[in-house]
């Protein structure tokens, strides 16, 4: 369901929690005192042009940046973390809105992993919600962000982890479960993990398809893949690391990631959360460099782990 300490969602291992003194450290010291790795704001990442999305027929995945994916599974559109904001606050994004709100087809269903700004783009939300009125999946209680929006409730499903629903009345035999990730939620000062976070395992006429959301290394990617064999496709996120005292319970290097899809026993794998908005101090390119790296060092076969331009798509 999702574990409780006061009150508030904690992990599996309830000493991994965000530390403000740290945040503090990393945020406010370090920066003055020049501790923090400079890199520049922007890097080149590669864009689809007028990117063409699979279709419903297909079961595959497009990445639009960030965790924002286009996922087609049991002749449904499932749209991840639908963030297309050109801003975060004072953070630009490095790469143009390849499928607008209003050139994305039909979408039936939002992933919801958690309540970071990084994830859960009011202004996104309420664009999709006008435009497709589509079914939202969410952990516990992030519904209440949705409902504060104007989504009516008949098109929430919330669950903690390890609950799964069929929600989909055209298409009752997909199968949504919510896993644990292992993170933290926020959006004001007072309300720290008081909405659950956790990624997607789907499954429909013997396909799996799983999104991770954000997540630090855990043991929780061993359990889904025990929990979930054979899974088809994986959306892992691989950025946001440095500097990793700091981001490592949170957020996973390029390294743990392909140890992540490793522990799943995933058959193939998208890289996500990279490339899109500097939310931390390593440059916006070394990600998919240091994946590449570990890939060799591993001997991982080639076409299992895709590092797509965004707009890049990959179909099972």
């Amino acid at each position: 369901m999702g574990n409780k300490e006061n009150g508030r969602f904690v992990n599996l291992d309830p000493a991994v929690r965000p530390q403000f003194n740290k945040v503090f450290q990393w945020a406010v010291l370090d920066r003055l005192s020049g501790k923090r790795r400079k890199t520049p704001p922007h890097a080149h990442v590669d864009v689809v042009q007028d990117p063409e999305p699979p279709s419903v027929q297909d079961i595959g995945a497009m990445w639009l940046g960030h965790a924002t994916a286009l996922i087609s599974i049991a002749g449904l559109r499932i749209l991840t973390d639908p963030v297309f904001a050109r801003n975060l606050g004072l953070i630009r994004r490095n790469v143009p809105v390849v499928l607008p709100v209003e050139a994305l087809p039909h979408v039936d269903v939002v992933l919801i992993s958690h309540n970071h700004r990084d994830h859960l783009d009011r202004a996104s939300i309420k664009a999709v919600e006008a435009r497709f009125k589509p079914h939202f999946v969410v952990p516990l209680e992030v519904d209440r962000h949705l409902r504060a929006w104007k989504v009516p409730v008949q098109r929430i499903t919330t669950l903690g982890w390890w609950q799964d629903a069929r929600p989909i009345a055209k298409a009752p035999h997909l199968n949504f479960t919510c896993v644990p990730a292992q993170h933290w939620s926020q959006r004001l000062i007072a309300d720290r993990n008081q909405t659950l976070w956790g990624g997607f395992v789907l499954e429909a006429d013997g396909k799996r398809v799983y999104f991770a959301g954000d997540s630090g290394y855990f043991d929780g990617f061993a359990q889904i893949g025990q929990r979930h064999p054979n899974i088809d496709l994986a959306l892992i996120p691989i950025g946001a690391y440095d500097p990793e005292w700091f981001m490592s319970p949170q957020h996973m290097n390029p390294d743990e990631a392909g140890q992540a899809f490793v522990d799943l026993g995933a058959k193939q794998m998208i890289s996500i959360h990279w490339g899109t908005y500097k939310l931390t101090d390593e440059p916006m390119d070394e990600p998919p460099r240091r994946l590449s790296d570990w890939m060799t060092r591993v001997k991982m076969e080639e076409g299992r782990i895709w590092t797509l331009p965004v707009g890049g798509r990959v179909v099972l």
